[in-house]
């Protein structure tokens, strides 16, 4: 995984919810980052690991689901 899905795994593992605010100010600090963009990070990211893994809560952002994580 890149050093920009490991941060935002991170940020899933620190946060209940991660909203695309949280997610932009994070991984592109000063950057301008479309929502088209973080759509397409976050498609990547389940494509290299489960699409499972990460739940879109309508509206919020994003969680980690519960089902899918193993301690």
């Amino acid at each position: 995984l890149s050093k920009k899905e490991n941060q935002f795994l991170e940020m899933l593992l620190d946060e209940d919810i991660v909203n695309d605010k949280m997610i932009k100010k994070a991984l592109w600090e000063d950057e301008e980052v479309t929502p088209q963009r973080v759509r397409t990070f976050i498609k990547r990211l389940r494509a290299k690991t489960s699409k499972e893994l990460i739940q879109n809560i309508k509206g919020q952002g994003y969680k980690l689901s519960p089902n899918n994580v193993k301690s």
